[in-house]
């Protein structure tokens, strides 16, 4: 099965991605993910209607982790619950 991935990057503030870094970019998460094609949206070039609702993905899936986080920590014995867990999107 052929994978297709969208990916929305916003850059450090300040950084102009080049046309290789965007290209160099798109290589590594193909490879990375196995995905097939990866389409690349600039987040602060991109329409503001696109980058909101992708940004609205990212609040989605943070919180999703979150809770999942959460109840993977309350199904740990008690000894084990103060062990630190980190997740970052």
């Amino acid at each position: 099965m052929q994978s297709f991935l969208d990916v929305g990057l916003e850059p450090l503030r300040g950084r102009r991605l080049t046309a290789q870094d965007r290209v160099r970019i798109v290589q590594q998460l193909e490879t990375m993910l196995g995905a097939h094609s990866v389409d690349l949206v600039i987040l602060p070039e991109a329409g503001a209607f696109l980058a909101t609702d992708l940004r609205q993905v990212r609040d989605v899936i943070t919180a999703w982790l979150w809770a999942e986080d959460r109840k993977a920590v309350a199904g740990l014995p008690d000894k084990e619950r103060s062990r630190p867990i980190v997740v970052a999107v």
